[in-house]
């Protein structure tokens, strides 16, 4: 079976095009495109006019490549953005008319699990307590697991377009924005500061996101199909020091910079040196695979129940 998953994202649309046969999968195609479907809207819990225009372009992108693969089936996932915005439903009505395209909206929960088991066919961890964290437009997922089970899931409604929503930095970030950035962080990871006391974690895993492009920048000798990679956490602190003190045009000039993360990578490496250093955690590893890969564990569990 051939099965096409989108990823519904506030800023990005990720597509992964794969077979399954029984207990075995391929992937033939991925891809994304970046209509930022949050921006302008996501204070006010509403998909602006002109990011209806532009997921729909980009899904119109992204549906004929879906249809030069002459998929059997499609998954699209629609998280954060979707599941708080009031004129979500017209969104989806409208893509069901325009590309007979189903969207499911899932709850921070269920995106936490799919992100989980994505995760499980990248890199196995082993006994040790891991920390995922899955750094979105709209919201941040964070899975305490071993390799065997979830201890614990969350979603915490505080991704980077909503930082930047709220925060409204400049470029390079002010002493007085970064000040503003951590005390938000503060009070929305509140409930992550009191659950981590009951736990040791021994690394964190960044699944995919903004985590590809930190692997682009700092280790490009690396193959994109290799699953996973370790990050250096001093090399991620050189990067965040630079990223937080350079312009927009400095930043997209940075070798390996993926050009639609340029005003965002900065909020996400804000929040992974946050939560590492909270946590104590040094020992990084970048994930390829999150909530695509986490769809297609599921759907490999059902070929085998069959």
């Amino acid at each position: 079976m051939t099965v096409a998953i989108i990823d519904l994202g506030t800023n990005t649309f990720n597509l992964s095009i794969c077979t399954i046969h029984n207990s075995s999968y391929q992937i033939l195609h991925s891809c994304k495109r970046a209509p930022k479907m949050g921006k302008g809207g996501i204070q006010n819990n509403i998909i602006t006019p002109d990011a209806v225009e532009r997921s729909l372009q980009a899904l119109q992108e992204l549906h004929s490549i879906i249809t030069s693969y002459s998929c059997e089936k499609i998954i699209a996932i629609g998280t954060s953005a979707l599941r708080n915005a009031t004129n979500s439903q017209e969104f989806c009505d409208t893509v069901y008319a325009t590309f007979g395209i189903t969207i499911t909206i899932i709850s921070g929960i269920q995106e936490a699990e799919y992100i989980y088991w994505g995760n499980r066919l990248a890199y196995d961890w082993g006994t040790k307590t891991a920390l995922i964290l899955d750094i979105g437009g709209g919201s941040n997922e964070i899975i305490i697991a071993t390799n065997s089970e979830i201890i614990w899931k969350h979603s915490f409604e505080n991704g980077m377009q909503r930082i930047l929503t709220k925060i409204n930095p400049s470029y390079p970030f002010s002493q007085s924005h970064k000040n503003n950035i951590e005390a938000y962080f503060h009070e929305t990871f509140h409930l992550l500061h009191t659950t981590v006391k009951t736990y040791s974690i021994d690394l964190l895993i960044g699944s995919s996101g903004p985590f590809d492009t930190f692997k682009s920048i700092l280790s490009p000798h690396i193959s994109k199909s290799q699953s996973y990679c370790t990050l250096q956490f001093d090399e991620l602190q050189q990067l965040h020091t630079i990223l937080t003190s350079s312009t927009l045009d400095e930043i997209a000039a940075i070798p390996g910079m993926d050009q639609s993360r340029i005003d965002m990578l900065p909020i996400a490496s804000s929040i992974t040196l946050y939560i590492c250093k909270q946590l104590g955690i040094t020992s990084i590893i970048q994930s390829e695979y999150s909530l695509k890969e986490g769809v297609i564990y599921t759907l490999l569990q059902q070929a085998n129940d069959r």
